[in-house]
């Protein structure tokens, strides 16, 4: 995706308002981040990004095995699911040609 430059910053914020956050329930040791803030974020040559001179670690999701089975048994549900009531529906309406039950037209 191209940064787009014939739109102005007026109608980004009109199309994407900005996000004020409601910071009644935030801790009082914590604050927003103000742009002087930004000088404390790197990034090195690896794409990493640090802030105060500490890598920022990013936790990976490590499915185990039982969870990729239950995540592809489940995919597999869903697409049955869906596509069980359209081939019916498409029975109904004459779109496929083998229909394992008779249409229930007028039922």
């Amino acid at each position: 995706m191209k940064y787009d430059e014939s739109e102005s910053r007026d109608d980004k914020v009109k199309r994407i308002p900005i996000f004020n956050p409601d910071t009644s329930n935030w801790p009082n040791s914590i604050r927003t981040v103000s742009p002087d803030d930004f000088e404390m974020m790197a990034v090195d040559v690896h794409g990493r990004l640090y802030w105060d001179g500490k890598l920022i670690k990013i936790a990976q999701l490590t499915l185990s095995s039982w969870q990729k089975v239950a995540g592809v048994v489940i995919a597999i549900s869903a697409f049955v699911g869906a596509l069980i009531p359209a081939w019916i529906w498409g029975c109904e309406l004459g779109w496929v040609g083998v229909c394992p039950i008779p249409p229930l037209v007028g039922a």
